[in-house]
């Protein structure tokens, strides 16, 4: 069984490339993209070696083994952003990237209970290129309540969220999304105060605001990337 089509998927999610965008990098159609990736087709033999030269990825690698986030993080995929025409020597793992290892939290509330801290050296850890200097937390969205007819954030994406500087800790900015850490776990939503604490909102209306006193939330982050498996077939 070949992996090909979900693992051009799962670059064009991480690259945030539409079929479109990764059709015209490698002289193919959009609708041969799809096809890829539905499992309909497969590459040629020299588009396979030009997709897997381009991101420097194994073709072996991009044929039997279904690549993680985690593994196109630790490939060479942005390394033409990163250096751009400049020449090197550098193999992949000595480019100068900021590679910062972040605790992962793999489903919501299953990492911790009753308010106590992350024990961080028992969680997974996605390695992303990120600036050094700030402590950043990973986390799987366990809900829809951010995501509304197909677009915000969704159930299963992983969102980078960056732990505000200690001059900015006592400042949540209203109607800005954050990563949010309560005595029931993480969750994701936007942030209104009122006279009697803070408002958690979300967007899907299925789901009710929550109403917190700010001493109610153990941490927060705020959002510097996601992560989404939800990618549309169109341009």
């Amino acid at each position: 069984m070949s992996f090909v089509g979900k693992n051009i998927k799962k670059i064009r999610s991480v690259k945030n490339y539409s079929q479109s965008d990764f059709a015209a990098k490698f002289n193919l159609k959009r609708a041969t993209v799809g096809a890829y990736e539905e499992g309909r087709s497969e590459p040629k033999i020299s588009t396979l070696l030009d997709i897997a030269n381009y991101f420097s990825i194994k073709v072996d690698d991009l044929l039997l083994k279904e690549l993680s986030v985690n593994d196109l993080y630790q490939f060479d995929i942005f390394k033409k952003e990163l250096l751009g025409n400049r020449k090197h020597n550098l193999k992949p793992s000595e480019l100068p990237v900021d590679l910062v290892s972040v605790p992962f939290v793999t489903a919501l509330k299953n990492n911790y209970k009753d308010g106590k801290p992350l024990e961080q050296d028992k969680l997974e850890h996605l390695v992303m290129p990120l600036p050094k200097g700030d402590e950043y937390l990973a986390l799987e969205v366990g809900d829809k309540a951010m995501e509304q007819q197909g677009q915000g954030i969704a159930q299963g994406d992983i969102i980078i969220g960056r732990k505000p500087q200690k001059k900015q800790e006592q400042f949540l900015e209203e109607e800005r999304i954050y990563l949010l850490q309560t005595a029931d776990g993480f969750l994701v939503r936007k942030i209104n105060k009122t006279a009697q604490g803070l408002t958690l909102k979300a967007v899907n209306p299925d789901f009710y605001s929550l109403q917190l006193p700010q001493e109610a939330i153990l941490g927060y982050w705020q959002i510097v990337l996601r992560i989404t498996k939800n990618v549309g077939g169109g341009a």
